[in-house]
């Protein structure tokens, strides 16, 4: 097992019940407990791109031994209360989410991981309005142009302020994401990292999904990304949608890797704490 957590030493190891799951118990430097949680902060259903109910995909997260999940749809949150009802039936932690779903300028993924967030984040980027608060004296086509050449203009815009675009949208969405008491995790690096390589050192980005390779082809840009990222915070996540051949079996595949969390409960504040505090340990 690959330990990521930094911040502490183990004094201390015990067996205890907690929701009917066995924990271990460990002691930080200064004597702190924290309970080993099973979790997975990145989950669809089949109300964006799964295939389950809600209440399926507890059913399947609790059959695999975890603690705490958290339900990320695309764009939408409205599927959580199912999500929530069959998690405290069950004695499941379940996180409110989202898996904001945008574009970088050059058409690759733009997506975030967004935790504890009270509402769906929705914001509008319109690009007129994003260049003139970048530079108020660039030009944009009128009503006069021709169709065509105005496409081409917006096209040379874009591309002019690319960059200053990308860093706009990133921004304002992780902004939101904190205004909101949230944590934002960049999901699956490896889909864009020619433009999320820019944002390493970005203060304001809270922590990074692994690189989990899933195909041959995506091996070596993944040992890279996560040897540039080890020094971050990293979160290994399935993206569980339950219909590509990588997840079947799902017992199989959500058991040969994972996430243990230590915190000192599953109270909200704590796992937010334990998060940001880096008390994480990934398998392999």
């Amino acid at each position: 097992m690959k330990a990521r957590a930094k911040v502490y030493y183990v004094f201390a190891i015990a067996v205890i019940s907690i929701s009917s799951v066995s924990a271990y118990i460990y002691f930080d430097a200064s004597q702190q407990k924290f309970f080993a949680f099973k979790v997975d902060f990145h989950i669809h259903t089949y109300g964006s791109d799964g295939i389950y109910s809600p209440s399926e995909v507890v059913n399947i997260y609790r059959n695999a031994g975890y603690d705490i999940i958290a339900i990320t749809d695309h764009n939408i949150i409205s599927y959580y209360d199912e999500a929530k009802t069959a998690g405290d039936a069950v004695g499941m932690t379940v996180i409110k989410g989202e898996e904001i779903t945008e574009e970088f300028v050059d058409g690759t993924m733009l997506h975030i991981i967004a935790l504890f967030i009270t509402e769906k984040i929705d914001i509008a980027f319109p690009l007129k309005e994003i260049i003139l608060t970048i530079n108020s004296s660039v030009t944009f086509p009128d009503d006069t142009w021709d169709r065509r050449e105005a496409l081409e203009r917006l096209n040379e815009i874009k591309q002019q302020y690319e960059t200053e675009i990308n860093f706009y949208m990133v921004k304002a969405e992780f902004d939101k994401i904190h205004e909101l008491g949230g944590i934002g995790i960049v999901a699956h690096p490896n889909t864009s990292w020619e433009n999320w390589k820019d944002y390493v050192d970005c203060s304001f980005i809270d922590a990074w999904e692994y690189a989990r390779v899933k195909n041959s082809s995506d091996e070596v840009l993944c040992s890279e990304i996560n040897d540039i990222l080890k020094n971050k915070i990293q979160i290994l996540s399935h993206d569980f949608h339950g219909k590509y051949s990588y997840e079947l079996p799902h017992m199989d595949y959500l058991t040969e890797a994972y996430t243990f969390l230590y915190s000192r409960s599953t109270a909200e504040l704590d796992i937010k704490d334990a998060i940001l505090s880096d008390r994480i340990m990934t398998h392999p």
